[in-house]
C-alpha cells in the first residue's frame, strides 16, 4: 500500500511540474534549434514524460512485487529440472581455469526466478556468477567487483539480461558493461582493465 501511495504521489507531482514549468522550457529550446521540424519537437516533448514515468513507475511496481521473504538458499543444480548443466559446466571449468574458486550453488526461495553458481577470485578480489532462469535456455556469466563509496562494476556476456537490469535495477554508482559473446577469459580481462581505470580516475579502493 505504501509503495502504491508513493507511486501515485510521484506520478502526479511529475505531471504537475512538467506541465507547469518544464514542458514550455524544453519545447521552446527545441523549437529554437531550427533544424528540428516543429512536428518532431512536439513528438519528442510528448514522449519524454511517458518514458520517464514508465521507467520509474515500472521500477516501483516491479520491486513491489518482490516478496520481502525471498532469499537465496543453497541448492544442487544438478538435481534441478530444466537446468542447462552443460553450459554451467562450461563456465565452471573456464572460471576455475582462470583462478576462480567455486563457492556455492544457490536458488531463490519461494520462486523459480533464478539459480546461480557463485565464484570468488582470491588474487583479483572479484566475484563471478553463472545464472539461469529455469526453463529458459539463456545462461550467462557476470564478473563483478565492489568498490568504496558504494561503487560497483559488473561485466556480463548477455545483452538481454543487461536490458532488464538496466531498466529495473540500475543504480547511479552501479556500472554494468555488456561484452556479448566473449569468453570468460576475455570477460575477466576487460573487467580488470576497466576496474583499474575506475579506481584510478575516482580514487577508489576495493572493498
Amino acid at each position: 500500500m505504501k509503495t502504491k501511495i508513493i507511486t501515485y504521489i510521484y506520478a502526479f507531482s511529475f505531471i504537475f511540474i512538467w506541465n507547469a514549468f518544464v514542458y514550455k522550457i524544453i519545447l521552446n529550446f527545441l523549437l529554437n534549434l531550427k533544424f528540428i521540424p516543429a512536428d518532431i519537437c512536439y513528438i519528442i516533448i510528448n514522449l519524454i514524460p511517458l518514458i520517464v514515468l514508465f521507467e520509474v513507475i515500472a521500477k516501483i511496481v516491479f520491486i513491489s512485487t518482490i516478496s520481502s521473504k525471498l532469499k537465496f538458499v543453497p541448492a544442487q543444480l544438478e538435481s534441478l529440472s530444466q537446468i542447462d548443466n552443460k553450459t554451467f559446466n562450461y563456465y565452471t571449468n573456464a572460471l576455475e581455469s582462470l583462478g576462480f574458486t567455486r563457492i556455492s550453488d544457490l536458488e531463490l526461495s519461494e520462486s523459480s526466478l533464478t539459480v546461480a553458481r557463485i565464484f570468488s577470485h582470491p588474487k583479483h578480489f572479484c566475484f563471478a556468477e553463472v545464472m539461469q532462469t529455469p526453463g529458459r535456455s539463456s545462461v550467462f556469466c557476470a564478473i563483478g567487483s565492489a568498490l568504496e563509496k558504494e561503487w560497483s562494476v559488473s561485466f556480463r556476456d548477455n545483452s538481454f539480461v543487461h536490458a532488464i537490469v538496466y531498466a529495473f535495477l540500475r543504480r547511479p554508482k552501479g556500472i554494468i558493461v555488456v561484452k556479448q559473446g566473449v569468453t570468460p577469459e576475455e570477460l575477466l580481462r576487460s573487467h580488470l582493465k576497466f576496474r583499474q581505470k575506475i579506481m584510478r580516475d575516482l580514487n577508489l579502493q576495493l572493498t
